[in-house]
């Protein structure tokens, strides 16, 4: 009950108040910001024109983040079972249609105004995988322990999920946040995997190139501290190393014991349609 109050006051309170800042709208700006506060830092944003052209975006980020919080007043899943799935493999297809269409129309190393000096379509490639590692010249691991990480981000996002929707609650940032992720990280597999590097194409001027899989996954993490914000039952309150610890390994092994028990389900369900009809 004490979630479902909450729930409702809180549409109660939104309702005819889209623009206005909340925290959980404030969450999707943060990742943003702190890139604009580093870039700036680190003297790459020495104009003011610059600093605007950085900035901007946190618009959109802000407008999606008020989009998301009606529609969570309204519903509790994007989508259900395979469709959410589908949906995320969707989202990663687009990017790589995107990407595809960049490389046959767009030369490399240029790029196409679409407004001028504010947004271009551009066509680069990024060696290091992620147009954060590049901006800030990070070093990583080598290219086959990062792809093993995100087979795991694959895997790990897709079963998280299924055992906190079934275990704890169905929510839109639950599915938001598996969207982002899952989809981000499988269109960053398929263009180390098939090319050997990515394809950015969002170019703001003088500032960074990114690409969709990189909002996506921007959309991911943010909604993944919401939904922790948004549950009630979810405590932020430290309770020391050693019991943060021993629930941290229960909680795995119950996602573990979970994912294992799905794996057999799907399991029996292939097993009985391969009964049915052999040729299959």
């Amino acid at each position: 009950m004490r979630g479902s109050n909450g729930h409702d006051g809180r549409r109660e309170r939104e309702q005819g108040s889209f623009l206005k800042p909340t925290v959980l709208k404030l969450v999707f700006l943060v990742e943003w910001t702190l890139f604009i506060l580093l870039e700036w830092l680190r003297g790459k944003l020495g104009t003011s024109g610059k600093v605007l052209v950085a900035s901007y975006p946190l618009v959109f980020f802000y407008l999606v983040a008020c989009a998301l919080v009606v529609w969570s007043q309204y519903t509790r899943q994007v989508a259900r079972g395979w469709k959410l799935l589908a949906l995320a493999l969707g989202l990663a297809a687009t990017d790589q249609f995107i990407k595809a269409m960049i490389g046959a129309f767009v030369p490399y190393q240029t790029s196409v105004p679409i407004i001028e000096g504010w947004l271009h379509l551009a066509h680069k490639h990024n060696l290091q995988g992620s147009w954060l590692v590049s901006a800030f010249n990070l070093r990583l691991v080598g290219p086959a322990m990062l792809t093993v990480v995100v087979v795991a981000t694959l895997f790990g996002s897709a079963f998280c999920h299924r055992y906190y929707t079934t275990t704890k609650r169905e929510s839109v940032w639950a599915d938001v946040a598996f969207l982002g992720l899952f989809a981000g990280s499988a269109s960053w597999a398929c263009d180390m995997g098939f090319r050997g590097y990515i394809v950015d194409y969002i170019n703001l001027p003088g500032v960074v190139t990114a690409d969709f899989k990189d909002i996506l996954l921007a959309m991911g993490v943010a909604a993944l501290f919401v939904e922790v914000l948004e549950n009630p039952d979810v405590s932020l309150r430290w309770s020391g190393w050693r019991q943060e610890g021993k629930d941290f390994l229960q909680l795995g092994g119950a996602v573990v014991g979970f994912s294992i028990q799905e794996l057999r389900g799907i399991r029996q369900v292939l097993m009985k349609r391969l009964r049915k009809d052999p040729r299959a």
